[in-house]
């Protein structure tokens, strides 16, 4: 009877294993049939279920994303000359949501009060134009208790602008000033777009899974940490002490790209005649603009001037799509638009869950242990005193072996010599570390799982592995064809996507393993230059 109980135990203790196993990545029960519908037809826009037959210059991206860069320049977009990518593609939806008003209901806006009579707001005509009263004053405070979907009114007053446009007579010049209505107003776009459904139930249950995969990739790294033969156990304890205190969030890396009251109020020269008080028509704002852009030293306070120049934004609006970790207090972020398909979803298996949200988790990570960021403490303090010579001497190592690698594979035999002249360095080198641990943490959850995963309807022939990389590869790609005029990276940090892709796949074994490739370069896959 005892010894019955001992296997009865054992038995519970193997099951309780394994469904801890599974529920270690995306936390997620198995797709069902429909679900798993859903998943093939989103990666069908990228693949055709062929398995990937390596060429000479491993040329990785171009089969996971050539396909799908094809089909969406075929399609209809509010702004033609925005790259192609999935953040692009979600900020392009969002505008595209806000331009559905023709005609606004002066009675829901307060800025229209200008117009109407609301309670003890004043009456506002041609002829009353004087100075500021209190009752407008108060204006900017109303405006807060009047959005619409917790929305900016200014997103309303822009459809308005946008559909006055179509009273142009040619295409042209409807398109044309629809394009310049849009550009100017890009600053409360990009705003409220980064707040949108931030906080809702859906993101909220989302992030709480990606968590648990977030989890498994910092045990990696730390397994990663105490396995490396240079990296002394007082060195190793301080950097997995790191890890353990690393804070983890989504939204931005910063509070607010601008505050909704200091856009609406910069706007308020823009869209209103001082003179008469009225708003402004789409053409009159138009002209406005350009005039007050040319005059801006002049004309526009300091703290408005981001309105008519880049150069002005608080931040790099396009930084902020980006997640990133922060090293003076050691935190990562992903952006919460980051928990949407192709990077993850409840839907997928957890090869493409890891190849793609997971990714992202573990090259932020990597970015603690990259450039000065490898010697600052828990507390994001530099400690650089704390390491040893041979820690420091193996970190020079690594990172000269990436300058010779990526000089010599991808900038045409060019060999970089210092981070002046390859400011992608530390970027690249987080990403081949990041795709490094995700992959080997999705691999663990697949033994734990005994290699049982669902099968992707079209896509059966493909190994839970390979889907891994591809889900890696296609949440990168992007098409930048057209010259780009909204986002426009400023420091060049970031490698292209397609070197990106190539430059961590480059003679990382598990890959070439997975689908049979030919190394490449023999002397360089044993000696790798990851310092992890």
């Amino acid at each position: 009877m005892k010894f019955l109980w001992l296997v009865f135990n054992f038995y519970l203790l193997t099951v309780l294993l394994v469904r801890e196993g599974s529920s270690a990545g995306a936390g997620n029960k198995w797709s069902g049939e429909n679900e798993l519908e859903d998943v093939s037809k989103g990666l069908k826009e990228y693949l055709d279920g062929n398995k990937y037959q390596c060429t000479e210059n491993l040329d990785f991206y171009t089969f996971t994303c050539s396909k799908w860069a094809e089909n969406e320049k075929k399609k209809e977009r509010i702004v033609p000359d925005m790259a192609i990518n999935y953040r692009n593609i979600m900020f392009q939806k969002f505008i595209k949501s806000t331009l559905n008003i023709k005609t606004i209901n002066e009675t829901k806006l307060v800025k229209d009060s200008l117009n109407i009579t609301t309670g003890n707001v004043k009456t506002w005509s041609k002829e009353n134009t004087t100075s500021k009263t209190t009752n407008e004053a108060g204006l900017f405070d109303d405006k807060m208790d009047i959005r619409i979907n917790n929305r900016s009114y200014l997103l309303e007053e822009f459809s308005v602008f946008y559909h006055e446009c179509n009273e142009l007579k040619s295409k042209k010049e409807i398109f044309k000033c629809q394009q310049k209505v849009l550009k100017i107003g890009y600053p409360i776009y990009f705003s409220q777009f980064l707040r949108e459904n931030r906080f809702s139930d859906e993101v909220t249950n989302k992030f709480k899974i990606v968590e648990k995969i977030a989890k498994n990739i910092r045990e990696e790294f730390k397994r990663l940490i105490m396995n490396k033969w240079f990296i002394k156990s007082n060195e190793a304890a301080m950097m997995i002490k790191k890890i353990d205190n690393m804070k983890f969030r989504y939204g931005y890396s910063y509070e607010a790209l601008f505050n909704d009251i200091q856009i609406e109020e910069c706007y308020n020269d823009l869209l209103l005649n001082a003179t008469t008080g009225y708003k402004r028509t789409a053409f009159e704002v138009i002209g406005n603009y350009t005039y007050l852009a040319e005059t801006l030293t002049k004309n526009v306070p300091r703290e408005c001037k981001f309105i008519y120049e880049n150069d002005e934004y608080p931040v790099d609006p396009f930084d902020l799509l980006f997640s990133r970790y922060v090293p003076e207090i050691n935190e990562f972020v992903i952006h919460h638009h980051v928990l949407n398909e192709p990077k993850f979803s409840t839907k997928y298996p957890e090869s493409l869950n890891y190849g793609g949200v997971g990714f992202e988790i573990a090259r932020q990570i990597a970015m603690a242990f990259v450039g000065n960021n490898t010697f600052r403490d828990y507390n994001g303090i530099l400690a650089s005193e704390m390491f040893s010579t041979k820690f420091k001497h193996q970190h020079e190592v690594s990172t000269s072996c990436f300058m010779q690698k990526y000089g010599e594979e991808f900038s045409k035999g060019e060999n970089y010599r210092n981070l002046r002249s390859y400011p992608q360095l530390n970027s690249d080198i987080a990403d081949s570390i990041g795709l490094k641990v995700a992959h080997l943490a999705y691999m663990r959850y697949f033994r734990n799982v005994n290699g049982k995963e669902p099968k992707i309807p079209g896509f059966e022939k493909l190994s839970g592995e390979e889907l891994f990389f591809m889900s890696f590869s296609r949440g990168l790609c992007e098409d930048k064809s057209n010259y780009d005029t909204f986002f426009q990276l400023k420091d060049h940090t970031i490698s292209p996507s397609s070197k990106r892709v190539v430059g961590a796949l480059y003679n990382y074994k598990p890959f070439i393993y997975a689908f049979g490739c030919k190394i490449v370069n023999p002397i360089a896959i044993a000696n790798e230059c990851n310092l992890l």
